[in-house]
């Protein structure tokens, strides 16, 4: 659990989030850094955590310094750099299921992908997912959530990826692997830059022999 003194984000955090990241204050200077235990998270919310540490630590290489700059104004309130704000605080509205945004405040007013398609393709010990789109709208992201039954409701546990689109109209694949035999159901959601997040789009399954 993440100790706080002052409101989260104004002053002082420590502890960690989902044990997965780590808030924590040397020298005066606080800072966010992965858990080191365990060193291979298994559970799902370990997983879903881990996997929005990585996606924002390196979304953030390329948001532009005027967007990093609206960060400034909480940094300086918690006496850390840009950077830290903007992980604490996205990381902790996913824990509540709310969309991370590369700016402060999040507006939430952008334009959803159009027409995004989807495929599950089972291979060996694993799935190949894809998404492909007509045009990328103020597309950051999507969303991956996986399970094991048809049906099922996406939410911050279930979240497997964040993987980065590979061309600008937003088509993005992913490999879900090693995975033992079996059916899995995959959903898949937007996010925007500016902290909005598309309902699920459409379900799609494989089976791995």
């Amino acid at each position: 659990m993440v100790k706080i003194t002052g409101p989260l984000l104004s002053l002082h955090a420590s502890g960690s989030i989902g044990e997965t990241v780590t808030f924590s204050t040397t020298r005066g200077r606080a800072y966010a850094k992965t858990s080191s235990v365990p060193r291979n998270p298994k559970t799902a919310a370990q997983l879903a955590s881990r996997a929005m540490f990585t996606f924002l630590t390196r979304a953030w290489k390329n948001i532009s310094a005027a967007d990093q700059a609206t960060w400034s104004s909480n940094a300086e309130r918690m006496n850390v750099p840009p950077y830290n704000a903007y992980l604490e605080f996205n990381l902790t509205r996913w824990r509540n299921f709310t969309p991370p945004s590369k700016i402060l405040p999040p507006p939430g007013t952008g334009t959803y992908p159009t027409t995004p398609a989807q495929f599950a393709t089972a291979v060996t010990r694993g799935v190949a997912l894809k998404i492909t789109s007509i045009a990328a709208g103020d597309l950051w992201a999507y969303a991956i959530f996986r399970g094991l039954a048809p049906g099922f409701t996406t939410g911050f546990d279930n979240l497997i990826a964040i993987p980065k689109p590979s061309t600008p109209a937003g088509h993005t694949e992913y490999l879900d692997s090693p995975l033992a035999p079996g059916t899995y159901y995959y959903n898949f959601r937007s996010i925007l830059s500016d902290g909005k997040m598309s309902p699920e789009i459409n379900e799609k399954n494989a089976t791995v022999l």
